[in-house]
């Protein structure tokens, strides 16, 4: 039976840590949230789906953000992570 304990003290602190862990990066998210609330300008987004060109290598669509700036200018950005939509080809 002291076997079993041990494994099972192994497993709470490694439950433990992860939760502390987990903890500790929405305590992050929420102190980020709360500046950007604080000092951010609120904008909208349009998020199109990008064309494929002969140069693109990747046969995996990526959103494109697009926003405008308070001067007037329109800004695309590239997203890093493929569109989680499905599709149906």
């Amino acid at each position: 039976m002291g076997e079993a304990t041990g494994v099972a003290a192994a497993v709470a602190v490694f439950a433990g840590l992860g939760g502390l862990a987990a903890c500790l990066a929405g305590l992050a998210a929420l102190r980020e949230l709360r500046r950007l609330r604080r000092v951010g300008v609120p904008g909208l987004a349009l998020v199109r789906e990008r064309l494929h060109g002969p140069e693109d290598r990747s046969a995996v669509s990526r959103p494109l953000p697009q926003f405008s700036t308070g001067d007037g200018r329109v800004v695309e950005v590239n997203s890093p992570v493929p569109s989680s939509r499905r599709s149906a080809r």
